[in-house]
């Protein structure tokens, strides 16, 4: 986990520079190999829309795996068999998340949004799989509990807090009946939550522009002389007193007021 966040201002340039690339074909899915790149950074120029879903469906069955080879454990719960375990897997769906969501937040289209209303429900449910596994739970509390004679070091101990919090507050001490409706509505909320973003996206790319037909690009207004209105400036004479200016574009619509002293 520490890897994959760590590369994250590095992805905000790469992204920039791949995107310049429309020229992508499809291939191999690329998040199912190693990537040979500097750092290790996400290879932009080869990553397409097609290749997320079945990046997600394997990734959460590797997860998955990961997490019943901890609650399948013989052994008496420790550390390193469970907490140090829990956090190192899900490498493949966290990295394949991160760039979903990074491409989403800067490269968005229709057929993005359209996977973020297919994917998040899917993502919201193995979540709830994994922070609501009665069995994983006990041994992470199994740890919690013994924390103060297991030696750790302020790292280990932080790591321990904060993945116990985790389950704790994802609903892991709740009964059956009301994890079954904190799923419902996690649920809900993830589709919920993409749709108002999507909605949002949507009113600022033609809502704005439908506000803004027939309207200048920008205007200047001066104050009315002793009234509280302004009209449009002269442009052949000169400015000074109160001023209003709008910018108009396709996103948004911008007004500043400010005071203008005549030249001396």
């Amino acid at each position: 986990m520490k890897r994959i966040a760590g590369l994250f201002t590095t992805l905000l340039l790469l992204m920039t520079l791949a995107s310049c690339d429309s020229r992508k074909t499809a291939g191999e899915n690329p998040f199912f190999t190693e990537w040979d790149t500097p750092h290790g950074v996400p290879p932009f120029d080869k990553i397409l829309p097609e290749h997320f879903m079945p990046a997600f469906e394997r990734g959460m069955s590797l997860h998955e795996a990961e997490i019943d080879a901890i609650t399948s454990n013989k052994d008496e719960a420790t550390f390193e068999n469970t907490i140090l375990a829990y956090d190192n897997a899900g490498q493949m769906l966290a990295q394949t998340e991160l760039v979903f969501g990074m491409l989403c937040a800067a490269e968005t289209n229709d057929r993005m949004q359209a996977l973020q209303e297919q994917a998040m429900p899917l993502l919201a449910a193995h979540r709830d799989k994994i922070r609501l596994d009665d069995k994983l739970f006990v041994r992470v509390k199994e740890v919690y509990d013994r924390r103060a004679a297991l030696g750790l070091d302020a790292e280990q101990m932080r790591l321990l807090q904060k993945t116990y919090d985790s389950f704790v507050r994802a609903g892991a001490l709740l009964d059956a009946e009301q994890k079954a409706r904190l799923k419902e509505i996690n649920g809900q909320l993830s589709l919920t939550a993409v749709k108002f973003g999507n909605n949002i996206l949507a009113e600022n790319k033609y809502g704005a522009n439908d506000r803004c037909k027939d309207k200048k690009p920008y205007s200047l207004y001066t104050q009315d002389g002793d009234k509280t209105g302004y009209k449009e400036a002269n442009p052949h004479e000169p400015i000074s007193g109160k001023i209003m200016f709008n910018i108009f574009s396709d996103a948004f619509k911008f007004r500043v007021f400010c005071q203008v002293h005549a030249p001396r």
